[in-house]
C-alpha cells in the first residue's frame, strides 16, 4: 500500500525548474490520497498561466509512478494563495493608500 509520505518522498525530488526547489520544500504539494493503486494531489502553482506547468506535471506524475503499486497518478492544479507565496518569498505585500498590493521580491 502506498503512503503519503512515499508519494511526497518521491515529489520531493522533483524541483521546479524556475525556483530551482522541490515542489515540496515549496509547499506546492497539497491533498494526497492514495487508495487502490491511484494516486491523487494538488499542486498549488505560483501562477495559473505559468509556462512551465506541463513541465511540472509531468515530471510530478512520473516520480509518483515510479512508485511500486502506482498504477495512476491524477494531479488537480490551482494557484499558490498569496500567503503560500510569501511563506516562500516570491512576493510581499506593500500597503500604499489603503491598496494592497503584491510585488516581486
Amino acid at each position: 500500500m502506498i503512503t503519503k509520505e512515499q508519494i511526497e518522498q518521491a515529489l520531493s525530488k522533483v524541483i521546479d525548474p524556475e525556483l530551482k526547489r522541490s515542489l515540496v520544500e515549496l509547499g506546492m504539494v497539497h491533498d494526497v490520497h492514495a487508495q487502490d493503486g491511484k494516486v491523487s494531489f494538488t499542486l498549488a502553482l505560483t501562477i495559473p498561466e505559468c509556462p512551465l506547468k506541463d513541465q511540472i506535471v509531468a515530471e510530478a506524475k512520473a516520480a509518483v509512478l515510479a512508485l511500486d503499486g502506482v498504477e495512476e497518478v491524477a494531479v488537480d492544479l490551482r494557484e499558490m494563495t498569496a500567503e503560500e507565496k510569501q511563506k516562500i518569498g516570491l512576493c510581499r505585500h506593500l500597503e500604499i493608500g489603503g491598496i494592497e498590493w503584491l510585488s516581486a521580491g
